[in-house]
C-alpha cells in the first residue's frame, strides 16, 4: 500500500511559480527546480563505459559521462523514479544519494528498492493509476 506523506507548499507570495530551471544530467536524469522545490528524476550516475543490468539477463552501457555527480547536486526535496531499471536508478545513486530523500515511484519499483535494501517501503511512495 502506498504511503501518503503531506507536502507543505510554500506561500505563493514567497515563491516564484512563473519560472523554473532544468538541468539535464544524462539519460533520464534531470534536475528540476520549480516553486521552491528541487526534484531529481531517474537518478543514474554511472560513468561512460560502465554497464548496468536492465533485468532478464540484459545489460546496457553508459555511452556518455553524466553532467555531474551526486556530490555536485543541491539539496533535494524529492526523487521521481519512473520505473526500476539500472539505467534509471543505478548503484551510484543507491550508494551516494541521501537515503532520507523521499522517492515517488510505482509499486514495482518501490518493491525492488526495498528488496535491494536501497530503501525501506516506508521511504518509497508508490503511485497508483486511477481507474
Amino acid at each position: 500500500m502506498a504511503q501518503i506523506t503531506p507536502i507543505e507548499l510554500p506561500s505563493p507570495s514567497v515563491v516564484n511559480t512563473g519560472a523554473g530551471e532544468l538541468y539535464f544530467i544524462g539519460n533520464a536524469t534531470t534536475l528540476i527546480t520549480y516553486a521552491g522545490f528541487t526534484l531529481l528524476t531517474d537518478p543514474a550516475f554511472l560513468h561512460k563505459g560502465d554497464y548496468t543490468p536492465l533485468g532478464h539477463g540484459m545489460y546496457t552501457r553508459r555511452e556518455i559521462e553524466p553532467a555531474c555527480s551526486p556530490q555536485d547536486l543541491p539539496p533535494l526535496d524529492l526523487i521521481i523514479l519512473s520505473h526500476y531499471h539500472g539505467d534509471h536508478f543505478d548503484e551510484v545513486a543507491a550508494r551516494e544519494l541521501d537515503k532520507q530523500i523521499p522517492i515517488v515511484t510505482n509499486g514495482h519499483a518501490a518493491e525492488q528498492l526495498a528488496k535491494g535494501r536501497r530503501r525501506t517501503p516506508r521511504d518509497s511512495h508508490a503511485c497508483k493509476a486511477r481507474s
